[in-house]
């Protein structure tokens, strides 16, 4: 972003969130096929900064998470929520369907 100094990888990511919110920059295609599930960036925003928050309440920056989320949106806005409340995600794969 042209201009614009983030301190952090999170800053970036708020600030681009926050300049498009209704753009659609994450979309998941389920099974490869059909029409792709998506959310605007103002949904991942609000989703990751609840989770955050959540996370924050109950744990110091610095502890690990245990992403035990299929591959998709839910996976992503988990992620994303760790890297706002300084969390640590360790991503493991989840055979719940």
């Amino acid at each position: 972003m042209p201009g614009r100094d983030s301190e952090s990888l999170v800053d970036h990511f708020r600030a681009t969130f926050a300049d498009h919110p209704q753009a659609r920059t994450f979309r998941f295609l389920v099974d490869g096929e059909g029409e792709p599930q998506s959310l605007t960036d103002a949904e991942v925003d609000l989703r990751a900064r609840t989770i955050a928050a959540t996370l924050r309440e109950r744990y110091p920056a610095g502890e690990r998470a245990l992403i035990l989320c299929p591959s998709g949106l839910d996976y992503m806005v988990s992620f994303f929520a760790c890297l706002y409340a300084g969390i640590i995600a360790v991503p493991a794969l989840s055979l719940i369907h």
